[in-house]
């Protein structure tokens, strides 16, 4: 044994180069396996984070297979709302557009997801998703080229704090801030960026596709049954 033990040092001795360069392959390996794992569940986190803030009552309809918001291919279209929209228990259906789109204020450009909700759900729906503006209100039914910023969006996102009344572009579309959210350590809302869903679909270019639609469940029905009677359909 201790003979085998020598020979395999004076092994490694003589092929220093070839050995270094064997552990440092095996080190990047099991390093870039970690951080694969890491951002993994990180991304897996993010995704759970998006929608952590619908409440109890609140159904998540997303296409299936799909654990979290899409943001380029979507599934999902007008017909779906419909064919929820006639399943008796639920209070309103509600169709959310999610999508990447340049942002610019102050002559600052950057890129941001952008979350489209008809407004003429808008009350009481943001509010069942914790989207509650601090300062300033929600859309009104009928409102276009208005838009609700979260927190870091209105005070970290650009070299200057972004005010009520003022405009931030999305896509070369001056857009009015009408609503800022306090900080509240959720992602989609403290970064978040909503106007209203027709607006979306025109600045992205998106005519029928739906990210998630969101059923809120009338006060007294099981929302177990319903999610049941969802998934059937």
């Amino acid at each position: 044994m201790n003979n085998l033990f020598a020979i395999s040092i004076r092994s490694v001795l003589h092929r220093k180069v070839r050995s270094w360069l064997t552990i440092g392959g095996v080190i990047i390996g099991i390093a870039a396996i970690i951080t694969l794992v890491m951002v993994s569940e990180g991304l897996q986190y993010a995704l759970q984070e998006q929608f952590e803030s619908f409440g109890a009552s609140t159904i998540r309809i997303s296409p299936k297979g799909i654990r979290g918001p899409h943001t380029n291919t979507d599934i999902l279209t007008q017909k779906d709302v419909d064919v929820l929209k006639k399943i008796n228990g639920i209070e309103y259906i509600a169709p959310l557009l999610l999508r990447n789109a340049k942002i610019e204020f102050n002559n600052i450009e950057s890129y941001a997801l952008i979350a489209g909700y008809p407004e003429e759900y808008a009350d009481p729906g943001l509010e069942d998703m914790s989207i509650i503006p601090y300062k300033g209100r929600i859309f009104k039914k009928g409102e276009s080229k208005v838009v609700i910023i979260g927190s870091i969006i209105a005070t970290d996102f650009f070299d200057k704090k972004i005010e009520l009344k003022q405009n931030l572009e999305i896509n070369d579309v001056p857009f009015r801030v009408i609503g800022i959210l306090k900080l509240q350590g959720l992602h989609n809302i403290d970064d978040g960026i909503y106007i209203p869903l027709q607006d979306d679909r025109e600045i992205v270019n998106e005519k029928e596709g739906i990210s998630v639609i969101t059923a809120k469940v009338i006060k007294g029905v099981e929302v177990e049954s319903m999610r049941k009677e969802i998934e059937v359909k």
